[in-house]
């Protein structure tokens, strides 16, 4: 079913459009524009720079997942002087951009172990798992 959302492509913006939820997984490579009953339209995070459906925004960014590179559409989860974007591929991945640079929240080692595991987010507040247990660095994401 079609949802109210917007799009922006690099010259041109469109509001009140009616977008096609897909579901994490597919949000994060293509949206699904429906221009009228009987048309769709795919488009690719290399033909539209960013999106909202159901209120979650979408932003076309170049990451690196497991060792290859590619666009994806990226939900916003939480944005001020750090942005916070989320990914569901494979895994859960979470980014932070600051300054227009775009870091990946986990690293993993050479066994594949996690690093740095984000524990909780919650309002504008980044929980991350610091210690053995119970231990966590609290980030206001806002006052970065």
């Amino acid at each position: 079913m079609a949802q109210q959302g917007y799009i922006e492509l690099d010259t041109i913006a469109y509001a009140g459009v009616r977008l096609i939820e897909q579901g994490k997984r597919l949000n994060a490579i293509s949206l699904n524009w429906q221009k009228s009953k009987n048309e769709v339209i795919t488009l690719t995070s290399y033909e539209a720079w960013s999106y909202a459906i159901n209120g979650t925004e979408y932003h076309a960014k170049d990451i690196e997942i497991n060792g290859k590179e590619a666009r994806f559409f990226l939900e916003r989860m939480a944005s001020g002087n750090l942005t916070l974007y989320f990914i569901q591929n494979k895994g859960k991945h979470f980014f932070i951009e600051k300054d227009s640079t775009l870091s990946e929240l986990f690293k993993r080692d050479a066994s594949g172990k996690k690093h740095c595991p984000l524990h909780l987010f919650w309002k504008n507040f980044l929980y991350v798992n610091i210690g053995e247990r119970y231990e966590y660095l609290v980030i206001d994401l806002d006052e970065l």
